[in-house]
């Protein structure tokens, strides 16, 4: 079975056992959605807080790449169980490569994220429709392919970390990436007053067309370096307690 063959079997295999946890992912579009959408439409009429412009920068960093990520997470508490690193050394002991897995937890990413992020821009932009008709719908699909390809380089480390770490150091890591989001969010506003995220839609809408296929681009070539990691990672990590 060739690499990307097998890779694509992992795919299907992971997404199998995630049955009705795609059910999780609609759930938290809406809840993305709920919470976005007036603020989003507040920054657009000059109403937005300072809290809100950070609000929306952070969530947009921090979980909008999960959309891809939740239905495949095997079970919670992955600093007590390890879960991932038991699968790991399980697999590690069948006629399975580490490029194969790499590839796998790859496709099964992108299967899962490019609908899932495509419903969620898909609906995020009819509702802020709903509260302005300022928002023009072709900038708004170049901003939202923008934000996907920054998601989609977050979403490697969280790919990353997964597999190359023990639980514990997994979810340091994930705490890591939210407080500094986290503090960057808040410096931004703090020094500009405004919202990254805001500020990008009006430089696409302002002629900055190159932002998202700069963005597509790094996102391509961070899911290039991060597979190859991943493989030798998985080749030479340590799978004990």
């Amino acid at each position: 079975m060739g690499t990307w063959q097998g890779a694509w079997y992992l795919a299907k295999h992971e997404m199998k056992r995630a049955r009705w946890k795609h059910l999780l992912t609609v759930v938290f579009i809406a809840y993305l959605v709920i919470f976005l959408v007036p603020m989003f439409g507040n920054a657009m009429k000059g109403e937005a807080e300072i809290p809100i412009n950070w609000t929306v920068d952070f969530l947009t960093v921090t979980l909008v790449p999960l959309l891809g990520l939740m239905a495949l997470q095997s079970r919670a508490f992955y600093w007590r169980t390890d879960v991932y690193t038991q699968k790991l050394a399980y697999w590690r002991t069948l006629p399975i490569t580490a490029g194969q897995i790499a590839r796998g937890k790859l496709l099964a990413y992108l299967v899962n994220a490019l609908p899932a992020q495509t419903l969620f821009y898909l609906i995020y932009y009819l509702g802020i429709r709903t509260l302005t008709e300022q928002i023009d719908p072709v900038t708004f699909a170049l901003h939202s392919a923008f934000w996907i390809g920054i998601g989609f380089c977050t979403a490697m480390l969280y790919l990353y970390s997964e597999v190359s770490m023990s639980g514990k150091a997994y979810f340091i890591v994930c705490l890591v990436v939210v407080i500094v989001v986290l503090l960057g969010a808040i410096l931004y506003t703090a020094v500009t007053r405004k919202s990254l995220v805001y500020d990008s839609y009006m430089a696409i809408d302002s002629g900055a067309w190159y932002l998202p296929l700069a963005s597509l681009a790094v996102a391509a070539v961070t899911v290039a370096f991060t597979v190859g990691s991943m493989e030798k990672r998985i080749r030479t990590r340590s799978y004990g307690s």
